[in-house]
């Protein structure tokens, strides 16, 4: 049997979330991501109509700065 549930929001599509945190950064901004979230920010740069690069820090371990 299911239980029905009122008012619970659905998740965004797929991306959303993301090119919308990335339009936060303000050039300089970085943060750490493993190497699966970095390829799919990297991804993301496009949409959010802004540039990145990013550096290794240690064995799964990526940052990633907003440059433009």
């Amino acid at each position: 049997m299911y239980i029905i549930e009122n008012g619970i929001t659905p998740p965004k599509e797929n991306g959303v979330g993301r090119v919308e945190a990335l339009k936060k950064l303000k050039i300089g901004d970085s943060f750490i991501c493993d190497y699966q979230e970095r390829k799919c920010v990297i991804a993301s740069q496009k949409n959010a109509s802004i540039k990145l690069t990013s550096k290794k820090q240690s064995e799964n371990c990526y940052r990633v700065w907003r440059i433009a």
